[in-house]
Formats: structure tokens, C-alpha cells, sequence
């Protein structure tokens, strides 16, 4: 037996290499790999599960090479260190799709200081963090995020760029560098006097987020994504969803960069400074899907719920909400009276409401009056006054 184990999975080859592959073995795992095809003409995609190799010599390289040339759909999975190190020396990583092994990471005991839609967020120690996305979210959704956030890095976007992926138990954990760094609803709960210079470093850092333009099919549109999301809602009518579909529809469209889940637990603030992490749904499209996740944290959801909840959800009072959304209507909008609160009101509470109704997909948290009143409020929306929004 030579240094590997062969299994199928459907059309998929999975061939698991062992040890070493060097000269002394390389003609047989490679006589051996190809028995194997040969006898199951239907294999379209082959799989090299590295997690045991330890060494690989150009001999090895060569049959790798020859399976690529054979099979056009061929990757290499769990990738150690070492032996990435070789196939990255010899050019071998441009030419073959390598997936490395992650290193293991436990969060026990670690602060947690964020939360979003697809993970939480843990302090490692006083360098790192660690994003830690949601139990059976796509890696390949991840490897998007990462690229993501070197996009919007590059159009000057004020973005941690991640230095490695982790296992952490069943998840996998993306590490930032982050001095320092808190989200700005912690930074906020510790330094509850200075809450409006929170919120004015918050609004501005969306404001000028919201001023950078991304050239046309450089990241995908929000619109057609929000539609999408609509159609796979359980337990509302068609009425609703058209109501839906013809708000989101009514807006103009932009190519401005949008974050997509923009709200004071997904922000970072480090030295004075905000920077995003959570870069897994940024697109372009009007600002309202992002300003929609403000008005959620800082004005449906105190509206709606019980004090106690409040806090327990939002980490505020009710009272320090309006006093958030007061500040960040002024420092975002140049909006102070309570009429032209009023008339933003009208115009984004419908897109809270959507959003609200949109996370029924994959959480039940909300009480099932507030997904009432959500309702109601899409249904009293008015498409054409939506479509002469100012900002």
C-alpha cells in the first residue's frame, strides 16, 4: 500500500496522501491514482486531502501536475504550513487551487466585543481579534469577505485587513490586528458621558464611507440581493412581498459604496478612529440600506420594546437612543427639528421594516408584535415618496 487512501464521493475523487511523496514513491501513488480513475470513468473532480502529507519533493509536484492536466477540477485541501511553503516556492500555488490548513483557536474565556449578522466577535489579547462566523457558514463566502475588504481598502475605505483564517471548534474565525479596539457600542457603555462624540465620529465615518463611488460590476447591486431575500420569506403574503419589492425597486440607483450591516455592535472604533470588519455583504446601491441598520438600533427597536429590553438588546435606555439618533440625524443629514426627523422617519422606517422582516429567514427573536407593526408600516409606505429621497 502505497503512502495514500483513495475514496469517491458521487463524481468526486478524494485522495488522501500520507507522510512524504518524493522520489522513492511518487511512480506508485501516481500508477495507483490512476487505476483508480481508470476504473471509475465518471469522476469529474478530484480533491488532494493534504491534512497528513508533511512533505512533498518535485517528483510528487510532477504527479500533482499530471492529475491537474486529467482532471481540469482539482484542488488540494487542509494545506500545512510547511508544505505550502514548497508548493508557493515552486510557483506551484498560482497554477493549483490550495485551500491550507487553519490552525485551531479557542474562544474560552475571551471577551466577546461585537456581534453581527454571520458571527461574533472575541478580543484575543491586546493586538487581535477574532471575528468568529456562525456554525455552517460557507468558507467560501468567507475567502469573499477577505477579498472584499481588500477592495474597499483600496478605494480608501477605512477596513481592518485580516492576517489569518482559524478553526475555531466548528466555526472558522477570521484574526485582525486591532489596537485597541473596541465596537462603538462598547466604547460607548464605558464612556456613557461622551456619547454624542461617539455617535459624531459614527455618523461622519458613514458619511464619508457613503461619498466613495465603486466603478460599475466592481461589487454586486443591493437592490436585486434585497428582492431576492423577499422571495424566500416564511409566512407572509404576496401583497406584502409585491409592497416590498415595489419600495426597494423605487429607489434611485447609485453606485456608492454600501456596507450592508452597518450598526454600532459591527463597527470598530480604535483610537479614535472607526473601521469596518464585517465586509461580507458590502455592494453598491443607495445609502438607505445602511442607514435603514441605524434607524433599527437607534429608533424601531426602542420604539417597539420594553424598556428592559432595550437595554438588554441595544445596551441603552430608550432615552440615550433618542439622544443617538438626534446626534446622527444632525452630524449625517444637517437635520435638527423634529419635522424633518419626522419626514426621514417616513422614508426609512419602511427599509428598517423590510430588514426586520427579511431576518425572520434565519432567527425567530423578534416578538411577533413587532413583526406586526413592521408590516403595517410597509404597507402605509408610500413608493413615490420613497423615490424623491434627498440623501
Amino acid at each position: 500500500m502505497e503512502n495514500i487512501l483513495i475514496h469517491s464521493d458521487n463524481n468526486c475523487m478524494i485522495v488522501e496522501m500520507l507522510g512524504r511523496v518524493d522520489t522513492n514513491n511518487a511512480d506508485g501513488i501516481q500508477n495507483k491514482i490512476l487505476e483508480a480513475l481508470n476504473s471509475e470513468a465518471s469522476v469529474s473532480k478530484m480533491i488532494i486531502d493534504a491534512a497528513k502529507l508533511e512533505y512533498i519533493s518535485s517528483a510528487g509536484l510532477r504527479v500533482l501536475l499530471s492529475l491537474k492536466k486529467k482532471i481540469s477540477d482539482f484542488s488540494l485541501i487542509n494545506v500545512s504550513r510547511d508544505v505550502y511553503d514548497i508548493l508557493e516556492m515552486t510557483g506551484f500555488a498560482n497554477i493549483l487551487d490550495i485551500k491550507r490548513a487553519l490552525r485551531e483557536l479557542s474562544i474560552d474565556g475571551l471577551e466577546m466585543i461585537g456581534q453581527g449578522t454571520c458571527g461574533k466577535v472575541y478580543r484575543v489579547d491586546q493586538e487581535t481579534i477574532v471575528k468568529v462566523f456562525n456554525e455552517g457558514f460557507d468558507i467560501n463566502k468567507i475567502e469573499t469577505e477577505r477579498e472584499n475588504a481588500q477592495k474597499a481598502f483600496i478605494h480608501g475605505i477605512e477596513t481592518a485587513i485580516s492576517y489569518d483564517m482559524v478553526k475555531v471548534g466548528n466555526q472558522i474565525g477570521v484574526v485582525y490586528e486591532m489596537l485597541n479596539a473596541d465596537t462603538f457600542r462598547e466604547a460607548m457603555k464605558k464612556d456613557r458621558n461622551r456619547i454624542e462624540h461617539y455617535i459624531t465620529k459614527y455618523a461622519e465615518f458613514l458619511k464619508n464611507m457613503h461619498s466613495v463611488v465603486f466603478e460599475e460590476g466592481l461589487l454586486n447591486c443591493t437592490k436585486p440581493r434585497w428582492c431576492e431575500i423577499v422571495d424566500y420569506i416564511p409566512n407572509i403574503s404576496d401583497e406584502l412581498k409585491t409592497k416590498m419589492k415595489n419600495l426597494i425597486n423605487a429607489i434611485e440607483d447609485r453606485n456608492t459604496f454600501v456596507h450592508g450591516d452597518f450598526n454600532i455592535g459591527n463597527v470598530m472604533y480604535q483610537n479614535g478612529q472607526a473601521l469596518l470588519i464585517d465586509m461580507g455583504d458590502i455592494s453598491t446601491g443607495h445609502p438607505i440600506f445602511d442607514i435603514e441598520g441605524v434607524y433599527i438600533g437607534f429608533v424601531l427597536l426602542p420604539k417597539m420594546i420594553p424598556e428592559e429590553m432595550c437595554i438588554n438588546i441595544t445596551g441603552f435606555t430608550k432615552a440615550e437612543n433618542v439622544i443617538m439618533w438626534n446626534k446622527f440625524c444632525e452630524v449625517y443629514f444637517g437635520v435638527i427639528s423634529e419635522s424633518e426627523r419626522s419626514k426621514l422617519d417616513s422614508q426609512i422606517a419602511p427599509f428598517a421594516a423590510i430588514r426586520v422582516i427579511q431576518s425572520t429567514i434565519v432567527t425567530s427573536f423578534f416578538p411577533d408584535e413587532l413583526i406586526q407593526k413592521c408590516k403595517d408600516i410597509i404597507m402605509d409606505a408610500n413608493c413615490d415618496e420613497i423615490s424623491k429621497m434627498e440623501f
